[in-house]
Formats: structure tokens, sequence, C-alpha cells
């Protein structure tokens, strides 16, 4: 419960590997370029009145240096010309049917 919002629900997101998004590179010690696959409230169903829009074919990108975290989406051009990665493809399952009440 909430008591600005009422009844909610929590999701905890992974992959099958246990990872929570897919790393295309490691950089540095500080920066990784990785694909994000999706909210967790989009697989579960959990849409309210807005439609999400899968990233592909941009990537993200996290920098961690201990006291500040940077996080951005890198762009399909950016990737190619900087980073030598094209992503090929991503088909996305569509959300689980469900019943809330």
């Amino acid at each position: 419960m909430d008591e600005g919002r009422g009844k909610f629900r929590q999701w905890k997101k992974y992959l099958a590997s246990g990872n929570e998004r897919i790393s295309l590179l490691r950089v540095n010690d500080y920066k990784e370029i990785y694909y994000d696959p999706g909210p967790d409230w989009y697989y579960m169903g959990d849409v309210d009145e807005t439609n999400y829009d899968h990233a592909f074919p941009n990537a993200s990108y996290i920098e961690e240096d201990g006291q500040i975290t940077r996080r951005g989406e890198i762009s399909e051009k950016e990737l190619v010309e900087q980073y030598n990665i094209k992503l090929l493809g991503w088909e996305p399952s569509p959300p689980i049917e469900n019943i809330f009440e």
C-alpha cells in the first residue's frame, strides 16, 4: 500500500542468465554499454495507458566512478561509429495476459 497511489504491484526483473541487462561492451572499469530488454511492468502486462517502445536499435550506457552514476542512451549511429557495434535484431515477447482484481 502507498497512501498516494493506493494498492500497487512491484515486479523484479532479471534474465534467465540472472543478469538485469544484456552487456554489449565493457569500455573500461567505469563504463559499460548494454541493451536493456525493457521494464518489468511491460512483460507482466501491468501497462496502464502508457505505451512502451523498446529502445532497439539504440543501446544504453552506465558509468560508475564510485561517487556518481551516469546513465544514458547511445544511438544506433554512435554505436557503430564509436564502438563498432551493430544490433541486428530484437524481438521482445509480448506482455502476458494478466487479470488483476
